[in-house]
């Protein structure tokens, strides 16, 4: 994939695909056991761009809440899609700096972004504050192809490193919903807020949807129990397309 071009990249931030030892992770991270199991689904994974004051127009930010000076782009070559959003949860904890990885597998892709906060329990520390991530997609998809346009270095604020992290997370957040709505969701400015709440109620009622249709196929559940979990299912199956076309009018008015 040529992420640098599909994303506009500009060419000083880049940082010529430089290869990351995994010996490195382990140890900057501190990894257990089953973490390392879960970075071993990697083939490879290499250091794609850097942003910062000294090769972009954005400003660095230091506050109480939050210190970044710096985003990363890093390259991930899987070797099975399976497993990838535990790792991708890994690394995100593993880099002090908002990192954008960009997954590959065979024909397929994914991004994978997220906002780091100080920590309030140890000073001087960083968490995680928000992941957002598309899930495995065909980069000839047309939708999808909206998507990177709209994370696209040129497409997103550049005020401040924080400003362009956090439009790129609520931008891979409406992404979740292409599948539902077939298309990818966008809006003016001032209809953003409105469909992000839209957006994360079609989130949670996939996850309850999921959830319950675990349920249902478990031979541990009786027929009685399988015919109420359906009807539960249908239900917020129902909400979730009232909110599909919610979106789809917020789309049309902007």
């Amino acid at each position: 994939m040529e992420w640098e071009k599909m994303l506009g990249l500009p060419a000083a931030t880049l940082a010529g695909n430089r290869r990351i030892p995994k010996t490195q992770l382990v140890a900057q991270g501190r990894y257990t056991k089953r973490e390392e199991k879960l970075l071993a689904a990697a083939e490879s994974l290499t250091h794609v761009a850097t942003f910062q004051k000294s090769n972009t127009p954005m400003l660095p930010v230091l506050d109480e809440e939050h210190h970044v000076a710096a985003i990363l782009y890093l390259r991930c070559v899987m070797k099975r899609r399976s497993g990838t959003a535990e790792l991708a949860e890994l690394l995100h904890r593993t880099f002090p700096n908002p990192t954008v990885l960009l997954f590959e597998v065979e024909e397929a892709c994914g991004v994978s972004v997220a906002l780091k906060r100080k920590s309030l329990a140890e000073h001087g520390a960083v968490v995680v504050e928000q992941i957002a991530g598309t899930g495995w997609f065909d980069p000839d998809d047309v939708a999808y192809g909206s998507y990177l346009e709209a994370v696209a270095y040129s497409a997103l604020p550049q005020a401040t490193l924080l400003e362009f992290v956090r439009a790129f997370v609520r931008r891979t957040l409406a992404a979740k919903c292409i599948g539902a709505l077939g298309f990818y969701p966008a809006v003016g400015e001032g209809a953003v807020d409105e469909l992000m709440a839209q957006v994360r109620r079609m989130s949670e009622l996939q996850t309850q949807i999921e959830g319950l249709q675990v349920r249902r196929r478990s031979r541990e559940t009786s027929l009685a129990d399988s015919t109420k979990l359906r009807v539960e299912i249908k239900k917020l199956e129902k909400e979730k397309l009232a909110v599909a076309e919610g979106i789809k009018e917020l789309c049309d008015g902007n």
